[in-house]
């Protein structure tokens, strides 16, 4: 008699582990072509570099400078550090948020002679249990805005977001098709996602375009066509 065997479980991908799932191409596109995003742009989870390598086929007039991390050392990036530490990016980058004009002065004067850099621009795909804290980062570095790819769910007032999300809901939505990220998972991980955009001044709502339409403009809301998902993504290794 056949001895039964009770089937093994699947490996854990290295990927998994730092919760990395490959941003597909037409996700990318979908947002440079309904956001200006240029000047200094920081990706904190660069990963392989998926969203950078759209973003570099699709430069405008005056290239974008990148600056690129992630806290694996085996990718390649321009920092490694944990991006959820706010102290890490003040090691790093120049600080926009001051209590008036002559702090802000003297301030940036002395990160000059220290080598911080000013960033315009974050945007990624950030692992979802790191992105609130990344993101509250993040906003204190800008100088115009913040675009992460995320679950719609992370507008949900939970206990810890309640008080910001109320407070500063996002200025910009481009809602993007449901997508299977893993492929070799059991069962589907499609979720609904969506770049989601927070800006430092509103009077930069000029840099998110919607159709004209009124309802659009009032929901600050913009629903991607399936067409988006149809661009062919490179083999993630396992």
């Amino acid at each position: 008699m056949p001895r039964r065997t009770t089937p093994s479980k699947p490996r854990r991908r290295r990927s998994n582990l730092l919760e990395f799932f490959e941003t597909p191409p037409g996700f990318s596109r979908f947002l440079l072509s309904h956001a200006i995003l240029d000047g200094t742009i920081f990706m904190p989870c660069v990963g392989d570099g998926a969203i950078l390598r759209v973003f570099r086929q699709q430069e405008p007039d005056e290239p974008r400078i990148y600056l690129t991390n992630d806290i694996d050392p085996a990718r390649e990036a321009t920092h490694h550090f944990d991006a959820t530490d706010v102290k890490e990016w003040a090691k790093r980058f120049v600080p926009q948020v001051f209590t008036d004009k002559a702090d802000e002065h003297q301030f940036k004067s002395h990160c000059e002679g220290a080598g911080l850099v000013e960033i315009d621009w974050v945007v990624d795909n950030p692992p979802f249990s790191k992105a609130y804290p990344m993101l509250l980062a993040a906003l204190n570095f800008v100088r115009v805005g913040v675009a992460l790819h995320l679950r719609i769910s992370f507008e949900e007032a939970t206990l810890d977001r309640e008080d910001f999300i109320t407070k500063h809901p996002p200025d910009g939505r481009l809602v993007l098709p449901r997508f299977r990220f893993d492929p070799m998972k059991r069962g589907t991980d499609s979720v609904c996602t969506a770049w989601l955009i927070w800006l430092r001044d509103p009077v930069e709502m000029h840099r998110i375009a919607y159709p004209f339409s009124e309802e659009l403009h009032a929901k600050r809301t913009l629903v991607a066509p399936r067409a988006v998902c149809d661009e062919p993504m490179d083999l993630v290794s396992p």
